[in-house]
């Protein structure tokens, strides 16, 4: 699964990146160009920018049909799209988008359409494929005409999207729950998921069914990324008590001690109740675990996910130094999978 997040589609500054993402010739690859965001527009905005961009991907070879989400239903989204190498998402309405996105049941299956393909986002297409749609609706954004209560996006990714950055940080931004990727206009941003990796954890899952599982690492390893490949796993936030304020402001804390850690284990860990056949996805090991999946990732990969989310390095590869400790001093059974690119 390979996403390309842009404020308004191919341009001269990142044709090559998409090229390079793509790997192969794009003559003759099919897209899927996505306008349903455009649907509540006028006619002439339509014809504005719809055929400048389908131009665009027909300049490098590519074949492009319409495919209007508002058409489509959960009985053959998947059969719809399974011809296609390439998913544009267009631009336009965010919450008109999302709201067709859940109804086709294109958000259920999105894992499922794009496992193979590339989720070519355009602005409100780039938006939704975040945690959070809230951001577009800021200042001078997108108008919630439809009154979309749920601002759910397919969270293809652990942050939120805003295109069309102007290089000010928005003063909506300070109290915002979620992480923040700014795009400005000419730019993307491009994401790969290793799919290979997704099949090891499964394969390391299917030989231990008989066992109560703690798939652990530091942030940004991909917990939640795979997490949603794992119809059986679940977060540790689900099977243990709900923080208070008092306790989530210390443990968000930086920068980042072992003394956070032990809080975590003793508030998560010691209360969380492991099942078998239910993996559970976090940054602690749960008491009556039988088995330890570590995610280990190398500081060069770590460094350059958490700079992305504009985390913080030395307290990544801290909590990292902690965990590792932690699987070493339980003597538990430990199968490592490494993270890669």
């Amino acid at each position: 699964m390979k996403l390309f997040l842009t404020s308004s589609g191919l341009s001269d500054t990142n044709e090559k990146d998409f090229l390079d993402l793509l790997g192969r010739e794009p003559k003759g690859l099919r897209v899927a160009f996505i306008p349903t965001a455009m649907n509540q527009e006028p006619e002439e905005v339509r014809q504005k920018y719809i055929p400048v961009d389908v131009a665009d991907l027909g300049n490098l070879g590519m074949k492009v049909d319409f495919i209007d989400l508002e058409k489509l239903t959960e009985e053959n989204i998947l059969s719809t799209f399974m011809p296609y190498d390439v998913i544009y998402v267009y631009g336009g309405n965010t919450f008109y988008l999302m709201k067709y996105a859940n109804q086709s049941g294109f958000t259920k299956h999105i894992f499922e359409i794009i496992k193979d393909k590339i989720y070519f986002g355009v602005s409100a297409g780039s938006v939704i494929a975040g945690e959070d749609i809230e951001i577009a609706g800021w200042e001078n954004g997108d108008p919630n005409s439809i009154g979309l209560s749920d601002m759910k996006g397919l969270s293809l990714f652990p942050f939120s999207v805003l295109p069309h950055w102007n290089g000010e940080i928005p003063k909506e931004a300070e109290a915002y729950r979620h992480k923040i990727r700014y795009i400005k206009d000419g730019e993307a941003v491009m994401i790969k998921h290793d799919n290979s990796l997704v099949e090891e954890l499964k394969s390391i899952l299917s030989q231990n069914t008989d066992k109560r599982i703690s798939v652990i690492g530091t942030t940004c390893t991909g917990k939640s990324t795979l997490l949603k490949e794992i119809s059986e796993g679940v977060e540790m936030k689900e099977i243990s008590p709900v923080l208070t304020d008092e306790e989530r402001a210390f443990v968000n804390q930086s920068p980042w001690t072992p003394d956070i850690g032990e809080k975590m284990i003793e508030i998560k860990g010691e209360k969380a109740k492991l099942e078998i056949g239910k993996p559970v996805f976090g940054t602690v090991i749960a008491k009556n675990t039988d088995l330890i999946i570590y995610l280990k990732i190398e500081d060069e990969i770590l460094r350059k996910r958490v700079n992305f989310r504009n985390g913080n390095f030395d307290d990544a590869k801290a909590m990292q130094e902690w965990i590792e400790k932690k699987v070493v001093d339980s003597k538990l059974p430990t199968v490592i999978l490494n993270i890669r690119e």
